[in-house]
């Protein structure tokens, strides 16, 4: 435990690292808020530890990042991501430059940093959201915003929605870019309207209308721009339109359509601006799947780019992303780069476009473009499609792009631009929250980790990590990240649970061979070869997915527990225990009569967690302590009304993580503290957002932090996908009254002094601080250090009757 000495009655000494520690940490409990700055994951989090200063992730993740919200502005030069900018909750599908070097920004948005907005907002230059522009777009279920188009002082919208600033718009309003006060013009249309632009004294619509502006239009329309007025342009296309652009005296439309006015044209046509006729302008683009077609459209001077669900372009293969020639419409064989995804066929589409100068930027779906990494955002060479160095790197699909001045503003389903692919494993700074180097990567899910020495073990679904191919189970160099040649177990299920003891790496899972032994869901490896001891257990069910989920090894006891209802043939419902000398079932048997995803071991009492009623014929749910040696569950009842996935014990209280809303009647979202005497909990309460099913997965406590992983949303109504850290007691981020741990030992005397060797630099103030529990710190002593490696004397009075306590050395700020 790093930089925290645990003393028990008797003499032994600790080496310690130094760490990073929030100065609020000296009294109270973890933030509710969690740390802005601590990078996240695209994916579930499963398994966290913490080691060497070190904070190890795993799951079933492709990236990690800084948390920038659903749209962002990125430098035109270097894709950079602008920093401090406000954080915009739900996923961005249009943005426009208010001119002033701000943004309007539009779509299925709930907030941005802390202000409730409804799915539309202005972001002013200055990085701040403006509270006197308000707007709400609302009125029907899943109310968005789909279009945006600014002319002069009017701000045209389009979307899916009835109600705009409390007044009845259907689908398409504008509003004053100045004041945010709804405008007369009502176009009423009875369809979604998805793309806006402006040509002249004309705006352009497009979308899934059948009606709009008092008369029959399909899926197209005009309007005049001083008037409000339908214009007379009557083309009609029998599909979704999803994009348009105008250039010189050509709209270019682009959809889910495969007829205009009645003849074939294939997702993407050419119109007369004025009178809505058809030019003979083909591109017959080729597409199947979810949502075939162009979604986005741009016009350069030769070439009109297009980007979409598509596969090909008349007979030649082309992948989401052409170029065709102006002039008819042939496809430009120059230019072919191939968007793909890591996802599945359908995942490669290509959103929004930009083009500038030579260069044209892309947003969609795909992670590679021309077989290369490129996460979602791309740049390209507008003759040759080769990617340039631009590479912003986003974690979700970027459904939109706009450019003003050296920005462009990227807007999606994502939550993090920049960072880092890490591919289900990933390190981080506890201090600064950014990954390391480290990067072993693995090909499927890792569901447990465990430390020993400078190896991290590895368990979970995968058959590659580290470079090297290890079935479900490796150890990792923590230094290289390599997978450590001549230790390959290979389990041929998943392994879900890992634990030392002596010499031996315990592993749990569903696995039912390990090598070419069989070994049924439980087996011992020897820490240095990964070779199968001779000690065998065989845990079945009636069940073909019966699993161990977790392992508590106490003394010369395995406790385990899972899903299963036989333990070498005899009859143990979800949990038992092992004696580990002799291999032999002991009689513990709690008998629950449902699964078991976590345990823990103080003394004399075993906690289970998991999705459970009944312990023997008592009720318990979802949590329990049990007796160590009769098997019973004892007076301390919890009940969270949820599944309980997690557990961490710490001093006198338990850390609890899961899907449960409430702890002893008392409200708390998935995450809270337990008094462990009484089972109450204490008032943490930093609630988790997303579905029925979210849960946290995955606990780390620290002397200076509480990490949280899983499959979450959001904190406290708040995006923070799969991963967050709360800073003992204080919510800023480093950098705001820190003060640091340093390296120290610790001896106890005979006499009942504790004898603190402290390396420090000279005039150095430090205090010695002693806690029960690593949440509340008392002040033991302070003293100036007068050289490196100065040793001074402490006696604690307080230490009478308490089984155990922990101290820390404290430079003073």
């Amino acid at each position: 435990m790093n930089a925290v000495f645990l003393l028990r009655r008797k003499i032994f000494y600790l080496a310690a690292i130094a760490v990073w520690v929030p100065a609020a940490f000296l009294f109270g409990q973890p933030s509710v808020a969690p740390r802005e700055s601590f990078w996240i994951t695209d994916g579930v989090v499963q398994s966290v530890v913490e080691t060497g200063g070190v904070v190890y992730v795993g799951g079933a993740f492709a990236h990690t990042g800084p948390l920038t919200g659903g749209g962002v502005p990125l430098d035109l030069d270097t894709g950079q991501a602008a920093t401090n900018y406000p954080r915009i909750t739900g996923t961005v599908r249009a943005a426009v430059s208010d001119g002033s070097g701000g943004w309007f920004v539009g779509g299925q948005i709930t907030a941005v940093n802390d202000q409730a907005v409804a799915n539309l907002a202005h972001l002013r230059a200055d990085n701040t959201l403006d509270t006197n522009w308000v707007p709400p777009v609302t009125g029907v279920a899943e109310a968005s915003v789909r279009a945006l188009a600014l002319n002069g002082t009017t701000l045209f919208i389009g979307g899916i929605f009835d109600s705009v600033a409390g007044q009845s718009r259907t689908n398409a309003a504008a509003v004053d870019a100045r004041t945010g006060q709804l405008l007369p013009w009502n176009a009423n249309a009875d369809g979604a309207v998805y793309a806006l632009t402006l040509g002249g004294n004309t705006l352009y619509a497009g979308g899934n209308f059948s009606q709009i502006g008092g008369q029959a239009r399909g899926r197209l329309a005009a309007f005049d721009v001083a008037s409000g007025q339908l214009a007379n342009w009557t083309p009609t296309a029998n599909s979704n339109v999803w994009a348009l652009a105008v250039a010189g005296t050509n709209v270019y439309v682009g959809g889910a359509f495969t007829s205009v006015n009645g003849t074939t044209r294939t997702r993407i046509a050419a119109l007369d601006p004025t009178t809505g006729a058809l030019w003979d302008w083909k591109a017959n683009l080729n597409a199947f799947g979810a949502e075939p077609g162009v979604y986005a459209i741009a016009v350069g001077r030769t070439n009109i780019f297009v980007g979409g669900n598509f596969f090909g372009v008349a007979n030649l293969q082309v992948i989401g992303l052409a170029a065709l020639d102006i002039a008819t419409g042939r496809v430009i064989t120059s230019f072919r780069p191939t968007a793909n995804s890591d996802f599945g066929f359908n995942s490669f589409a290509v959103r929004s476009l930009v083009l500038d100068g030579d260069t044209l930027f892309v947003g969609g779906d795909f992670t590679r473009l021309n077989r290369q990494p490129h996460n979602r955002l791309v740049a390209v060479n507008a003759t040759n499609g080769v990617a340039t160095a631009w590479d912003p790197n986003a974690d979700g699909p970027v459904f939109m792009l706009a450019k003003a001045g050296n920005k462009i503003f990227a807007g999606g389903s994502f939550n993090s631009v920049g960072g880092q692919t890490r591919t289900n494993l990933a390190a981080f700074d506890p201090v600064t929250g950014i990954a390391t180097p480290w990067n072993p990567g693995a090909n499927s899910n890792i569901l447990a980790m465990l430390v020993s020495g400078r190896t991290i073990f590895a368990g979970g679904n995968f058959v590659r990590i580290g470079g090297a191919s290890r079935s479900r189970l490796a150890a990792i160099d923590v230094a290289t990240g390599a997978a450590i040649t001549n230790w390959n177990p290979d389990a041929n299920g998943t392994v879900n649970a890992l634990a030392l003891a002596g010499t031996n790496l315990l592993a749990g899972g569903g696995f039912t061979q390990v090598g070419s032994q069989p070994h049924a869901r439980l087996v011992a490896l020897d820490l240095d070869t990964g070779e199968p001891t001779a000690w065998n257990a065989s845990v079945s069910g009636a069940e073909t997915s019966s699993e161990v989920n977790t392992l508590a090894v106490a003394g010369n006891t395995l406790y385990f527990a899972g899903n299963f209802s036989s333990v070498n043939g005899q009859v143990r419902n979800n949990a038992a225990a092992i004696d580990l000398a002799s291999g032999q079932l002991t009689s513990w048997n709690p008998n629950l009569d449902g699964a078991v995803t976590s345990l823990a071991v103080k003394g004399g009492t075993i906690y289970v967690a998991g999705n459970f009623t009944r312990v023997g014929v008592q009720a318990r749910k979802n949590l329990a302590a049990i007796s160590a040696a009769s098997g019973k569950p004892l007076l301390w009842t919890p009940d969270p009304d949820g599944a309980v996935a997690t557990m961490s014990l710490v001093g006198e209280t338990l850390y609890l993580g899961g899907n449960f809303l409430s702890v002893t009647g008392q409200p708390r979202g998935g995450l809270a503290i337990l008094d462990l005497a009484t089972g109450a909990p204490l008032p943490w309460n930093p609630a988790i957002n997303g579905d029925v099913e979210t849960s946290v997965l995955a606990l780390a406590v620290t002397s200076g932090a509480v990490f949280a992983g899983g499959d979450f949303q959001g904190i406290n109504d708040r995006a923070r996908p799969s991963l967050a850290v709360f800073d003992t007691g204080n919510s800023s981020p480093p950098g705001n009254g820190q003060v640091s741990l340093v390296p120290a030992s610790v001896l106890r005397l005979p006499d009942g002094r504790l004898q603190f060797r402290v390396t420090g630099s000279g005039g150095t103030r430090v205090t010695i601080q002693s806690s029960l529990n690593l949440l509340q710190w008392n002040k033991l002593s302070s003293s100036t250090v007068p050289s490196a490696g100065f040793q001074f004397d402490v006696i604690d009075d307080t230490t009478t009757g308490v089984a155990q306590r922990f101290y820390r050395a404290v430079l003073e700020p």
